[in-house]
């Protein structure tokens, strides 16, 4: 059909310019005679335009950035087809184009982008402020259609004959030979390329046009029904008919607009194939709105007629399910693929559903094992467990009966802790045993963070190496013998720590050292307990170590010191409380 439109439109071009009638006013020179055919074929598909004044403007020079848009339009950025796929191209690379580059032509460049001719990378060099208002230069031009052919990754040593060869920027030789050998750039007279010569819209016009000729692309939406991976085959349905169709795996195949395997791409999709002339060169696909991705516990198969229908339960056992299975679904078991038949009654499913058919299905053994590391403990409504294994992390929920040994004696899952060894046993991922081990010891530094939260959590500098470890809700810490609450601690604290894997669960706390004075009235003096209280200073002063003066510099007695005086006190904070070094009393 398409071959046939463009037949069409050609026999209409020439026979259009025969009879001296021109789509664009300006067009109808003798010296643009080269150009009028592809300008009036391009016109007709939309690819290139005219002026509101009915002008084509052949002479003007084009910029890069028109040039992208041009291409765009080569790629099916027009083509009905492409409407969800435009979309998709938009939302992937639309904000990053937006947040770089001022161009109203997002969504052409992005499309651009997403059928691969062009890279984000490439961007600074034809829509940039400074570069995307400049002519395009004939070397750049070669560069752009040799990416637009998809003949990039197969460049050769450049062999180049033009008299001018060494005007050619050294980059973009393997394009210009590209292009010369496919005959869709031909050099400027007298055997010269002339690289750094702007191109007028008249020739861009041609110059895409063959390469929209070599292209011949054509587009297919069709529904996938199977792919078998062992010929290639790719079995669709166009409408009522069923096709099938080889694609190999060097085909490039885009799904939700990133690369894939066509077996990727879930039975019962919408795809499109892209034809170059006669062969694939494209197919893209976007995950259906209907598909499901839901975990169940396998029952059994049954060979119909014309289908084979799986039965399926809840995890809890509370509702069956009938799903018919596709033509040519992936079926794994324990991270291997297998057939139907291979499943065993009451395994592990998670199970991938477009339509009414099952055309995925991920089974593994109901009862596993596994070991790791406790990275977190939460205490919702329901207890979970974070474990690591060989750098990967994975939450499993617990059961309500589930057994719990740590160093050989069997606990309480609260007694768990954040560092300990474990190796579990799990149902349906399901934990139900727990055999922990953890290593106990104790450390001494200095409190260099405490973050309180649901997570709680304790920094401490052990000899100039600061180590973080999970606290313990109930974390029991003292200072001086005494307990405290856990809001008591300071940062630069001296502590010992009990630690328990990497859960600190005891603090001793030996408080930072603080120097300050006050200065006030004594408003009273207890000397049974060894405390003094300043007007209008909240802390009590211990006295027990401190030495008194009088203003002359006198040592003197707390028996020589009254209530009313006048005194300044040196000394260091503790929780709530000075400890006095140095009390001067002015008489």
């Amino acid at each position: 059909m398409k071959n046939k439109l463009i037949a069409v439109l050609l026999v209409m071009a020439i026979l259009l310019t025969q009879l001296g009638v021109f789509a664009f006013d300006d067009m109808a020179e003798e010296r643009l005679s080269w150009a009028v055919e592809a300008v009036e074929t391009m016109a007709e598909k939309g690819i290139i335009k005219g002026y509101e004044d009915g002008t084509f403007r052949p002479d003007k020079e084009i910029t890069k950035e028109e040039a992208l848009i041009l291409m765009s339009r080569i790629c099916g950025f027009t083509d009905e087809s492409s409407e969800k796929y435009k979309d998709l191209a938009t939302n992937i690379y639309g904000e990053f184009i937006s947040s770089k580059y001022d161009t109203p032509y997002i969504n052409e460049i992005s499309f651009l982008i997403y059928r691969g001719v062009i890279k984000t990378s490439d961007l600074e060099q034809y829509i940039a402020d400074e570069t995307r208002t400049q002519p395009l230069k004939r070397y750049e031009a070669a560069m752009l259609i040799t990416k637009l052919m998809g003949a990039e990754d197969d460049l050769s040593e450049a062999e180049l004959t033009y008299d001018d060869e060494a005007a050619i920027p050294e980059e973009s030789k393997p394009y210009v030979a590209y292009v010369t050998e496919a005959e869709l750039m031909n050099g400027m007279g007298e055997n010269r390329f002339e690289p750094m010569t702007s191109l007028t819209r008249a020739q861009v016009a041609t110059l895409l046009y063959r390469a929209m000729n070599k292209l011949d692309f054509t587009y297919l939406t069709c529904v996938l029904e199977s792919y078998n991976t062992g010929n290639d085959i790719a079995t669709v349905k166009v409408g009522e008919t069923q096709e099938k169709y080889v694609i190999t795996a060097d085909i490039p195949v885009a799904l939700d607009g990133n690369y894939a395997m066509l077996a990727d791409i879930p039975v019962g999709a919408e795809i499109r194939i892209t034809f170059k002339g006669e062969d694939i060169s494209f197919v893209d696909a976007i995950t259906p709105e209907h598909k499901a991705t839901v975990s169940l516990i396998f029952v059994e198969y049954e060979k119909l007629m014309d289908a084979v229908v799986v039965m399926f339960k809840e995890v809890d056992g509370s509702e069956e399910f009938r799903y018919s299975l596709a033509d040519s679904p992936v079926i794994t078991r324990n991270g291997a693929k297998t057939e139907i038949a291979s499943l065993r009654e009451n395994d592990l499913a998670t199970v991938e559903i477009v339509g009414e058919k099952v055309t995925r299905i991920d089974a593994e053994s109901p009862q596993k094992s596994g070991e790791g590391v406790i990275v977190a403990l939460h205490f919702e409504s329901s207890f979970s467990i974070v474990i690591s294994e060989d750098g990967e992390t994975t939450t499993y929920k617990v059961a309500d009966d589930v057994k719990v040994i740590r160093n050989a004696q069997i606990i309480e899952l609260a007694d768990l802790r954040i560092g300990d060894k474990v190796k579990i046993e799990t149902k349906y991922n399901v934990i139900e045993k727990i055999t922990a081990t953890s290593k106990n010891r104790t450390a001494t530094g200095t409190i260099k963070e405490i973050v309180i939260s649901a997570e709680p959590k304790i920094t401490v500098d052990e000899d100039g190496i600061e180590k973080e470890y999970a606290l313990l809700n109930s974390v029991e810490v003292k200072l001086g013998g005494e307990k405290v609450d856990v809001y008591a601690l300071r940062l630069g604290d001296t502590v010992n720590v009990t630690i328990e894997g990497e859960t600190v669960t005891k603090i001793a706390v030996t408080p930072a050292k603080e120097n300050i004075n006050f200065a006030g009235k004594i408003e009273y003096i207890n000397t049974a307990y060894g405390y003094i209280k300043l007007e209008g200073v909240e802390e009590r002063i211990e006295i027990g170590k401190a030495k008194f003066q009088n203003s002359a510099g006198k040592t003197i007695t707390i028996k020589d010191v009254k209530q009313g005086d006048e005194a300044t006190v040196f000394g260091s904070k503790g929780i709530g409380t000075v400890a006095a070094e140095l009390i001067v009393v002015n008489k």
